[in-house]
């Protein structure tokens, strides 16, 4: 038997579910509400993708980062003749870095609305 609060399969015998305590009534068919394990593995695959998403875009917000900011110090220390190519570069990278945050957002936007 199927507990309608948390899902849990339970011995027909018991009166309360083993995972959650709550009453447990004899149910011919299961509850519409019930979560099946099948839709608990999507949810854990779905989470899982959604961490490893959200892991390989923040290693490379880290490294845009990181360029950057290399290139607005060398702005600074550089003489006149190479300020234009490294301007170039600081601001090439500054806008990646928001194109990939934004991209980031979107993204986790996306697998959390898959979720419900």
């Amino acid at each position: 038997m199927f507990c309608s609060q948390c899902g849990q399969e339970n011995r027909n015998d018991r009166k309360f579910c083993s995972n959650c305590g709550a009453p447990l009534k004899d149910y011919t068919k299961p509850a519409q509400n019930l979560i099946m394990p099948e839709d608990i593995i999507k949810q854990q695959t779905n989470i899982e993708k959604r961490n490893k998403v959200a892991r390989g875009l923040n290693i490379l917000l880290s490294i845009i980062f990181c360029f950057a900011v290399v290139f607005t110090i060398l702005l600074f220390v550089l003489p006149n003749r190479a300020q234009g190519a490294m301007t170039i570069l600081a601001i090439v990278f500054d806008v990646l870095f928001i194109v990939v945050c934004i991209v980031k957002a979107c993204t986790l936007k996306k697998y959390k609305n898959k979720q419900k």
